[in-house]
């Protein structure tokens, strides 16, 4: 397990330490928005895993992407994981609102008679 320190030194460096960091953030930010999606999209029918796994692996990079241009930001108030964690988990939820705003659309069309696309197909990027 890395200190906040070696986090920073690692992400802001260059080499094996710098690839290994960014593979294992990215590891940690897929689970944490992975989690997040299953959970607010629990009840959205019908969502499929390899739809959510494919939403969850575009939050990680976005939020892997944000925490980058943001690294600078980090001042160690809290563990650096716990502070990356949070780009994930506000990622997925922007991405579940727009999900779940598109299958509101798609049911009130759907009752209406007219074709609209499934709520996967509106993503956000």
């Amino acid at each position: 397990m890395r200190s906040n320190t070696e986090w920073i030194a690692a992400l802001d460096g260059s080499g094996d330490g710098h690839a290994a960091a960014l593979s294992d953030l990215r590891t940690h930010l897929l689970r944490a928005s992975l989690f997040t999606l299953q959970r607010a999209l629990h009840d959205i029918s019908p969502q499929e895993s390899s739809i959510v796994r494919e939403l969850a692996e575009d939050c990680a990079q976005e939020a892997l992407t944000r925490i980058r241009r943001r690294l600078h930001a980090f001042h160690g108030e809290s563990q650096f994981t716990t502070w990356a964690y949070a780009f994930a988990v506000n990622t997925a939820f922007t991405v579940a609102r727009r999900e779940r705003s598109a299958y509101a659309g798609h049911r009130a069309h759907e009752g209406a008679g007219s074709p609209s696309p499934g709520p996967h197909r509106v993503r956000a990027r």
